[in-house]
């Protein structure tokens, strides 16, 4: 997909959300860590593991947090036109995706609270073989690609 101006990026709020989903699992991973510290006490090397298990899912979510998330938010792009739907994401592994507006059987938006709270939502597209996520966008964009003829250009669709 060519850099144009009808590429569009994610919101800032998308960051949050992924900053706000890598503490959660942090937080479990760090939490069954000290479950197993805690229910084998005398086994000495679990105990070890376990610290080595909180550690590295404390430095890891850092280190996501920081650096990770923050690139993976600047090199997502989309377009959505009469033709279908481009997804580029990604740099040094670039993943590049087509979703034909004649290809696309449904679409669906979903919505946690965390995504409902910041004003996100995710455009769901299912084609024949497979299903493709948009976002998270902005509610009013996924509501106007979930509305759009985009999603009804189906192989049956009315014209």
């Amino acid at each position: 997909m060519p850099s144009s101006e009808a590429s569009r990026r994610l919101p800032a709020e998308a960051l949050t959300l992924w900053r706000l989903q890598a503490i959660v699992g942090c937080l479990v991973g760090c939490v069954l860590a000290a479950a197993a510290w805690l229910y084998w006490r005398d086994v000495a090397w679990v105990q070890i593991l376990a610290v080595g298990v909180a550690a590295w899912a404390v430095v890891g979510t850092v280190f996501d947090m920081l650096w990770l998330l923050p690139r993976r938010l600047a090199y997502y792009r989309y377009e959505v036109d009469g033709t279908g739907t481009r997804i580029r994401q990604g740099r040094v592994f670039e993943r590049r995706l087509l979703v034909p507006a004649d290809q696309i059987l449904f679409t669906e938006l979903r919505q946690g609270p965390w995504q409902r709270r910041l004003g996100l939502g995710t455009v769901r597209m299912g084609t024949l073989g497979s299903v493709h996520d948009l976002g998270p966008v902005e509610l009013g964009t996924a509501k106007q690609i979930c509305d759009s003829p985009l999603s009804r250009q189906g192989p049956n669709a009315s014209v």
